[in-house]
């Protein structure tokens, strides 16, 4: 018997300009080293903390497995709050950013259990959003386990 068992991302980006969704992105996510290593700390003893965050970036270099950290987190544009949800087998998190008053190009973004600091579930790097200082952000990022 081979009971393999994946973890599965899937990121849903969407660039929101005067109320109207400019631009949408669907892209794949990457659990890091870290996230894997707090899931399995949970198993055994149960997660202290959960991934509540989400940060967006500026940086390029693809995501690997050892990131710990967004390559250029903007500060301007803080870690937002998750609002998240579970089924059987997919959790979702979902963050918005309404008004982000920096006209900033963001390219990464990742799943944080801390407002600042804190341990990284996931990390992807994308084409650039382009927003503008009143444009609003939105980031579906869902997690399956297969």
């Amino acid at each position: 018997m081979n009971d393999e068992i994946k973890l599965n991302g899937h990121i849903s980006i969407r660039h929101i300009r005067d109320g109207e969704v400019i631009d949408t992105r669907e892209v794949k996510n990457l659990i890091v080293d870290s996230g894997k290593a707090l899931i399995i700390t949970g198993l055994c003893s149960g997660i202290s903390t959960q991934f509540t965050y989400i940060g967006v970036g500026t940086g390029t270099t693809a995501a690997v497995t050892g990131n710990t950290t967004l390559e250029i987190e903007v500060p301007a544009i803080s870690r937002a709050a998750i609002t998240a949800t579970s089924s059987t087998n997919v959790a979702s998190f979902i963050a918005t950013w309404n008004n982000v008053s920096t006209s900033k190009n963001i390219t990464e973004a990742g799943i944080f259990n801390a407002s600042s600091s804190g341990t990284m579930l996931s990390r992807q790097v994308f084409d650039p959003v382009i927003l503008a200082a009143t444009d609003s952000l939105a980031i579906t990022w869902t997690i399956t386990l297969n």
